[in-house]
């Protein structure tokens, strides 16, 4: 078949300098016509060509479907639904009110909050001998060593006066 090195190139596609340098280094077998016309037989053609080339309207269309579905496939591939973690709201960890929490208390986070200080601070207080500030610690279960600390009206105020007190 008769082709320009455009033409070939399109079919390959690649750039027409690159098959005018496949025809100077023979690396395909192109007999020069005239100008830019060659001939060029089609099954020396096949290995360039990045899939089949049909020439039917039909063929085409039947081999274009082929790749669709090739595409597809590959696309299904890539987003098949892998686990992901549901995106939550953040929440506060020490906001919840536990069961055995005593009536009339409030929690140590609840003060820590009232007080403008930080939930740890607090507690370094609370559990500091020296400081005095009594409060109830109620085991948590299962938790071995930690204890969910509570306050009642009275030791609320007794550690409001004494941070008043100490307050830099």
């Amino acid at each position: 078949m008769q082709l320009t090195t455009l033409e070939i190139a399109q079919r390959c596609q690649r750039t027409e300098r690159t098959v005018q340098r496949w025809i100077q280094h023979n690396t395909i077998k192109a007999l020069h016509i005239q100008g830019n016309l060659y001939e060029v037989d089609e099954d020396d053609l096949q290995r360039f060509l990045p899939h089949e080339v049909v020439d039917s309207l039909s063929e085409r269309i039947s081999a274009l479907e082929d790749r669709v579905h090739t595409l597809e496939g590959l696309v299904s591939q890539l987003t098949t639904h892998t686990p992901v973690r549901r995106l939550t709201a953040p929440r506060a960890v020490y906001e919840h009110k536990t069961a055995s929490q005593p009536e009339g208390t409030i929690t140590l986070q609840a003060l820590a909050d009232e007080l403008g200080i930080n939930r740890r601070t607090l507690l370094d207080h609370v559990r500091n001998p020296e400081k005095h500030l009594e409060h109830i610690a109620i085991p948590k279960p299962g938790r071995p060593g930690e204890h969910e600390r509570y306050f009642t009206e009275e030791q609320v105020t007794a550690v409001k006066d004494w941070h008043a007190a100490h307050k830099h």
